[in-house]
């Protein structure tokens, strides 16, 4: 008998004994033990119900995740401690516990140092952050093929010869850096897309869109082949026009707003220190061989002005010295003005 019936039938027994003991003299048929029967069954059924409900009524488990080798193969390293930790590992004392180590060789970072005064070359993590930043610019200008206009594809081409540039300070970075072994590829994949732009707007907009998809593959941690146009070749820097427009957007639009007023400037400390690091490291890159002007010394001198008053404005703002993080300013900008003046 289905459920619902069974406690229909229940129901019924229990009004029927009722009206009998009210009217004995109209249900001589029904006979007494289905009553007691009767009750019993609704009792069980009534305690029975609200535990069929609260069983009914649990959530069920999610399902096991199913994780991929790809999912994970450029998130967590193989082997640590061959990928990432170098020199001698260190030596256990007669006691088998590890015996103090330091590190003696010119490569060691002196605790007494800050961060600027490790060289003018970009960290791998400030090397991260820029290519991130490149490439949400990149893809705020990607919008839809019609408006994919030449002087947006020139804006592009200029975003695209700096994430190559990154990518090759990237592969220069020491052993263990993020997206190291995809750094060549990458490279070369974005200097071969910037030196097709500006095109006709459906095959750049296509071509800048595919490169930028590989890009985003590779910072989800789910990297894939880059589709290089071009074999792998020596590297060239880029013009130095495109790299003063990114250190000038560094100078004015950002360390100059950091410090309108001490608590801005403790606001954006870490944002400063990022933007005086490019600052310094593409100042460098004025300074190698095969820029413009690389072999001329007075042009050499300048650059290296630009590097070490940099340089001296990132200690200011590591100390969180507002004061002589302005006067380190006004000396990072007479040294862009001393050059802008004979070089352009």
């Amino acid at each position: 008998m289905p459920w619902r019936n069974s406690r229909r039938f229940c129901r019924e027994l229990i009004v029927t004994s009722i009206r009998r003991s009210a009217c004995p003299g109209q249900f001589r048929r029904l006979r007494p033990e289905f009553c007691g029967i009767g009750a019993v069954l609704f009792g069980c059924l009534c305690f029975a119900t609200p535990l069929v409900a609260q069983t009914t009524a649990q959530p069920r488990r999610a399902i096991r995740p199913d994780w991929k080798q790809r999912d994970t193969s450029d998130v967590f390293y193989r082997n640590a401690f061959r990928d990432v930790l170098h020199g001698e590992p260190p030596a256990e004392d007669a006691g088998g516990t590890l015996a103090e180590t330091r590190d003696t060789s010119s490569s060691a970072r002196d605790p007494q140092k800050s961060a600027a005064d490790e060289g003018a070359g970009l960290s791998p993590s400030a090397i991260e952050d820029e290519i991130k930043s490149q490439a949400a610019g990149l893809r705020q200008r990607l919008t839809t093929p019609a408006k994919f206009t030449e002087d947006v594809q020139i804006a592009a081409g200029q975003d695209l010869v700096l994430l190559s540039l990154l990518f090759e300070m990237l592969r220069k970075s020491p052993s263990g850096a993020r997206w190291q072994r995809h750094a060549e590829a990458a490279r070369d994949r974005c200097a071969a897309v910037a030196s097709v732009l500006p095109a006709s707007a459906p095959q750049a907009f296509q071509q800048t869109r595919s490169v930028l998809d590989e890009l985003q593959e590779l910072m989800n941690g789910n990297p894939r082949p880059f589709a290089s146009d071009v074999p792998s070749a020596s590297y060239e820097y880029p013009p130095r026009d495109v790299l003063m427009l990114r250190m000038e957007a560094a100078i004015e639009e950002h360390v100059s707003a950091d410090l309108a007023d001490r608590q801005t400037f403790d606001a954006t400390r870490s944002r400063s220190d990022h933007e005086l690091q490019i600052v310094a490291a593409l100042s460098d890159v004025l300074c190698q061989e095969g820029m413009e002007d690389a072999d001329d010394p007075e042009y050499q001198a300048l650059a290296r002005g630009l590097v070490d008053a940099s340089q001296a404005m990132r200690k200011a703002v590591e100390r969180g010295e507002y004061d002589a993080a302005r006067q380190a300013l006004v000396r990072v900008k007479e040294s862009c003005t001393q050059c802008h003046d004979s070089y352009r």
